[in-house]
């Protein structure tokens, strides 16, 4: 059977860690991939992004909005159709699909970028974990995603020596 398309952003898995209170820098869509802007709001993220977390409410600019914004939170996300994700894909890291919200819903489109999975480099923004064994659909397009946040706008950064 293959998978259903029903893009809705990143969803926490299993558990939030934590949500907390941000003020919105613009439109955001629960389930919106979010960093943090210059001026410290949370504003949907591009491909490439260093991420907060994502938006557990939505919002327009000047709104405040709540974001799961633990760096330890696992999400759920849906791959984009083209590249099948498999199993073998465990540990790859991934770009985020940047689209525009639902506006009839307010609901987030965003999806992980299947294209674009390799070993490296770690500032992509996913990682892949694993497939969501919480839902009745396997590998392939449109795969249901767990995955980790590789560059945490939170999390504090080591240089080596």
């Amino acid at each position: 059977m293959a998978n259903s398309n029903r893009p809705n952003g990143m969803r926490p898995y299993e558990v939030a860690l934590r949500e907390r209170p941000y003020v919105a820098g613009g439109t955001v869509y629960p389930g919106d991939a979010v960093k943090l802007n210059s001026s410290g709001q949370a504003v949907a993220a591009s491909a490439s992004n260093a991420l907060l977390g994502a938006a557990a409410s939505y919002g327009v600019s000047g709104d405040t909005i709540a974001v799961w914004d633990d760096p330890n939170q696992l999400f759920v996300v849906q791959a984009d159709d083209g590249t099948s994700i498999a199993t073998t894909d465990v540990g790859l890291n991934y770009n985020i699909v940047a689209t525009s919200g639902d506006t009839a819903y307010k609901q987030s489109r965003m999806e992980l970028d299947s294209d674009s999975g390799v070993t490296t480099p770690s500032t992509l923004p996913l990682r892949l974990l694993g497939l969501n064994p919480q839902v009745n659909e396997g590998a392939g397009e449109f795969a249901k995603c767990v995955v980790s946040i590789n560059e945490h706008q939170l999390r504090a950064v080591t240089a080596g020596v």
